[in-house]
């Protein structure tokens, strides 16, 4: 009887990560088998990477689910570690072990074994610092796109392992082989590709959950891996098995494959390509002058101007065809003038919403934070705005009342600005976000990674506006660590707003997924009531029509606690914002509907404050900002 297929909306919604490490990597007696199958996992890595052949110095773990147990031996043979995996519960908790949180799951028993099998068992602790120092980032992965990380470009690795992942994520033989392709994508000529399969296996069970799986034989995984363009170095097949009341597999097969050397390119010489650049790009000139005598005569600005962006994309992609290299990669390039954007949409016209798959796919948080975050001299609107929407938050957060344990922060983004005010009321913040690419660059900034966005001109705007004092509870936990006191003249204002961002570093905890189209924003997450919501520039962008975003405003609004506070930063009158090259929907709204919406969600508002722009913003046909704290009433 065949199995039916678990698709990726059952993996978000009833993955437990909790109860797969249990069942499936406690190694106690009570679970023998999957003890059997744990060890003989460790073994084969620990053979794999303790050779001199397979190392380097990036490995990208495709699926690692919510384990470790992969990892351990590949830390002594790669100097960085990225771990994948499409579920958000998954990475959340080996986030958690990797800040070493509380409640984490307990790897010590995994990892002593690991160190016997290097001849020393007890070094484990040192074995799991090391490992924490390689995992430098955890991803999102999806093994159907041709691109598994997208929206994220990584460098090819020198390896990419993949255990119990694409026999649990595929649902028939063409798409197996296809996700073997993509995942080998990932791997540069000459890197390694290592992969564990269950063999002959139909399902496994999580808990109370059954998933299926695709039934593989050893020649189908051999036949989807030469395919892909690599070559089996080295394989082993075993008949260990786990109990067949979790899961019906008929051995596991691990691989070795090496991938095969780049194919050669056709180069065309680099006098011929610009001949060839020349002429095409005459012709091509010529039709747009006839096109556009037409056009223009007949009114069509705007079909003009979509012919000719896509003119240029066209013209891109039969160079490319014809094997010649574009701008990005070619050594010589000629570029195209592109067509100047039409005018916005008026009011009435409702602009196309841009739905969550374009922003997983589009949203570049470099190009937004420039954009919107630079303090950059020219940009003086949008400078104007940042120093508004500071000033507002530092009046929201100084009000009475406005403090407590945990803030929660909705559609946090890439950024961190908003928060600067608050990790002064909060001991605890939880930034949240659709995007992937936003947390992993929020997470960047957290890591203090080489390459992030320099937030420091805006942290010392918000110690400027804070004055040249800091609380009391401040001084003397500066004292305590042996920095001056803020009355010592020596206290120079860097030290001030250095102090800010290590600061808020600590008061993060948490960066999570969130959807506010959900009932419970934050599923499969369930986190207690919090004292504080904080959500800025967010709801506007995610909800379609007026009643999604009244629906949205009580979803949030669950996660509050009687009596907490809610701080919006809302834009008005908006119907899109750029991001680079790209364009956003923004929903229409207008004070009025704001102030029902908030008081239709249980809350009382407490300050409002609305400010019209006297320049216009060029990234935005945004009219004003308004900045609200409202109570949430009693059940």
């Amino acid at each position: 009887m065949e199995e039916n297929f678990t698709g990726k909306e059952v993996y978000r919604q009833n993955f437990v990560p909790k109860d797969y490490l249990k069942m499936y990597y406690s190694l106690d007696s009570a679970n023998q088998e999957s003890a059997n199958v744990a060890k003989f996992t460790l073994k084969n890595l620990h053979k794999i990477f303790s050779g001199d052949e397979i190392r380097g110095d990036t490995l990208i773990d495709i699926g690692c689910g919510p384990c470790i147990h992969q990892h351990l031996s590949a830390c002594e043979a790669f100097r960085e570690i990225v771990a994948t995996d499409y579920a958000d519960q998954n990475r959340e908790e080996l986030q958690r072990w990797l800040r070493k949180e509380p409640g984490a799951f307990d790897w010590s028993p995994v990892v002593k074994h690991v160190c016997e099998l290097e001849g020393d068992r007890e070094k484990w602790v040192e074995k799991e610092e090391k490992v924490r120092r390689a995992v430098r980032r955890v991803l999102k992965c999806d093994v159907t796109q041709a691109n598994p990380l997208a929206p994220l470009e990584v460098p090819q690795a020198c390896c990419v392992t993949s255990l119990l992942c694409l026999e649990a994520a595929c649902q028939d033989l063409p798409t197996y082989r296809q996700a073997v392709k993509n995942v080998g994508s990932l791997v540069k000529p000459g890197g390694h590709l290592v992969m564990l399969v269950a063999l002959r296996d139909k399902f496994y069970l999580v808990g109370q959950h059954r998933f299926s799986c695709l039934y593989l034989e050893q020649e189908a995984v051999h036949s989807a891996v030469r395919e892909a363009g690599f070559e089996v170095k080295w394989s082993e097949l075993s008949t260990v098995q786990w109990s067949r009341a979790v899961a019906d597999n008929g051995g596991i097969y691990t691989l070795v494959a090496q991938k095969r050397g780049a194919q050669q390119v056709f180069l065309l010489p680099e006098f011929v390509c610009y001949i060839l650049f020349f002429s095409l790009g005459q012709l091509l000139h010529g039709l747009m002058a006839v096109f556009q005598r037409f056009v223009c005569s007949n009114g069509s600005e705007n079909q003009l101007s979509l012919f000719l962006t896509g003119s240029e994309s066209l013209f891109s992609e039969a160079l490319q065809k014809g094997g010649a290299r574009t701008r990005g990669n070619c050594r010589s390039s000629v570029q195209l003038r592109r067509a100047e954007p039409s005018p916005p949409p008026s009011r009435i016209m409702e602009a196309t919403f841009t739905e969550k798959d374009f922003y997983a796919q589009h949203f570049s948080p470099k190009d937004y934070m420039e954009a919107f975050y630079s303090f950059r001299p020219e940009k003086e609107a949008e400078n104007a705005f940042l120093r508004l929407r500071l000033k507002s938050l530092h009046e929201a957060f100084a009000l009475d009342g406005v403090e407590g344990g945990t803030l929660i922060d909705i559609g946090s983004g890439p950024s961190i600005y908003q928060l600067l005010s608050a990790c002064e009321a909060f001991r605890e913040i939880v930034a949240t976000d659709y995007a992937d690419q936003n947390r992993e660059e929020m997470q960047r900034w957290l890591r203090k990674e080489p390459g992030t966005f320099d937030w420091s001109p805006v942290v010392k705007h918000v110690c400027e506006l804070e004055g040249d004092s800091l609380r009391r509870s401040e001084d003397h936990e500066m004292e305590v660590e042996g920095w001056p006191c803020p009355t010592d003249p020596q206290f120079s204002r860097r030290e001030k707003w250095a102090k800010k961002e290590e600061k808020l570093r600590r008061t993060i905890k948490r960066v999570l997924k969130c959807d506010v189209t959900l009932p419970n924003p934050l599923a499969p997450v369930l986190l207690p009531p919090a004292d504080c919501l904080l959500s800025t520039l967010c709801l506007e962008s995610a909800c379609k029509d007026l009643p999604a975003f009244s629906s949205a405003l009580k979803n949030i609004g669950s996660l509050l606690k009687p009596g907490g506070h809610l701080v919006m930063l809302t834009m008005l009158e908006d119907s899109f914002y750029m991001v680079g090259q790209r364009r956003f929907s923004a929903l229409f709204l207008e004070r009025k509907f704001l102030e029902d919406a908030v008081a239709q969600a249980g809350f009382e508002i407490k300050w409002i404050k609305e400010t019209q722009f006297s320049v216009p913003l060029p990234e935005t046909d945004a009219k004003g900002v308004c900045a609200t704290v409202a109570q949430k009433l009693p059940c």
